[in-house]
């Protein structure tokens, strides 16, 4: 399963103009976390997944932390909260809820479920 978007090149006019030469623009920003982390942390938890794994985690916070909840809840895989929920704060899009949370975290403490 694919969970990132085939998102359009362009091209830039201004930046071609002043290089010379054509520049594209890969427009990641519209993958559906909002980053590029999603085309490779993405087959990355499928591959996991495929090969049994039971549940995500990540240490990230940001785009990567974001998109590992992202493919979670996509593959419906839980994904501990391991960072203070800063991910699953951020990740609130409409066209998808949020991730399931399955443990409650902070920087000082680890309560993760059995078989993280």
């Amino acid at each position: 399963m694919s969970l990132h978007i085939n998102s359009p090149l362009l091209e830039s006019r201004t930046l071609s103009l002043a290089a010379g030469r054509p520049v594209w623009l890969k427009l990641d920003a519209l993958q559906p976390c909002g980053s590029f982390k999603t085309r490779g942390i993405g087959h990355a938890c499928n591959e996991y997944v495929r090969r049994g794994a039971r549940h995500l985690v990540s240490s990230s916070g940001g785009n990567a932390g974001i998109a590992v909840a992202y493919a979670g809840r996509l593959l419906q895989v839980p994904v501990p909260n391991c960072c203070s929920g800063c991910a699953r704060v951020k990740w609130r899009p409409s066209r998808s809820p949020a991730p399931p949370a399955v443990a409650r975290t902070t920087p000082r403490t680890r309560n993760w479920p059995a078989g993280c």
